[in-house]
């Protein structure tokens, strides 16, 4: 799973059946980073039209504490039978440098 760094992070359906989570079972999710340790972050539902979808509370609290910047990319892998996202990769968003207006 890829993800763009944003401010909060929505969870992809996938992982949602297999963390069988609803809006009456929402769960803590247990995520690994890149030395090891590991964190919870509880789920929040949202409703999307007729369906819901699923995203972490604090996920920008988590991004601070790893000093992860807005628009990285960052690289997870999710164990199906330990239910354990693992921050794999993180790449840096490249600055983009300011073009001088023309006369």
């Amino acid at each position: 799973m890829t993800v763009i760094c944003c401010i909060f992070q929505r969870l992809p359906p996938k992982m949602t059946s297999v963390l069988d989570l609803s809006p009456t079972n929402l769960k803590e999710v247990s995520v690994q980073n890149m030395t090891g340790e590991v964190n919870f972050i509880m789920t929040r539902s949202e409703k999307n039209r007729k369906a819901f979808r699923y995203a972490f509370v604090g996920w920008l609290n988590y991004l601070k504490a790893w000093n992860i910047k807005m628009g990285a990319e960052m690289f997870f892998e999710f164990n199906n039978s330990s239910k354990v996202l693992t921050l794999t990769k993180v790449v840096e968003k490249r600055g983009v440098k300011n073009k001088k207006a023309r006369p």
